[in-house]
């Protein structure tokens, strides 16, 4: 008896499985402020402002070669819109290379700092000891930034996966 009632539980309302899944804790970040799918919309397009600041001031000339990481970019823009699950994956990819692209940009600078600015004593800004240092900071905390980003765009893919199942287990007329 106590079965049935558990089954009548679980099925009276279908809604309910898309409602849990948007309270879940797991799938909240910024201390349980924010969903991830929310935030994940907000990345994407931090990272298309990133990725067209970064085309116009160094790759302009070069644009013919880095046509990957504008179809990667605009194909996770494609999954995040149409809420597909298998579609995140260019998205997951993408937030591992730019944290790539951040640790080979550090490595560049450290040995910039130690190796060539040693053999030329040009007078800047740029080449004091507190400014190499500063923007090794800088580069640090854009890496973390970008380690952060993995787990919420991996988190909203989890998201829609649970809701793709979920939706297959709703009957039909209540999608």
């Amino acid at each position: 008896m106590t079965d049935d009632n558990v089954l009548v539980e679980v099925n009276d309302d279908p809604y309910k499985y898309e409602l849990f899944l948007d309270k879940s804790e797991k799938y909240r970040c910024f201390f349980g402020k924010f969903h991830v799918l929310g935030v994940t919309k907000i990345l994407w397009v931090y990272h298309l402002i990133l990725l067209i600041s970064v085309t116009v001031a160094y790759f302009y000339a070069q644009l013919p070669y880095i046509w990957p990481s504008w179809v990667l970019l605009f194909l996770s823009g494609y999954a995040i819109f149409r809420r597909k699950s298998t579609w995140m994956w260019p998205f997951v990819i993408w937030v591992g290379l730019t944290v790539g692209m951040f640790i080979l940009f550090g490595a560049y600078l450290f040995i910039y700092s130690i190796f060539v600015r040693r053999h030329y004593q040009q007078e800047s800004i740029f080449d004091s000891t507190t400014m190499s240092v500063l923007i090794h900071l800088g580069n640090i905390l854009f890496c973390v930034f970008h380690l952060w980003q993995f787990p919420v765009v991996n988190a909203a893919r989890r998201y829609l996966v649970n809701i793709e199942e979920a939706t297959a287990n709703v009957p039909y007329g209540y999608h």
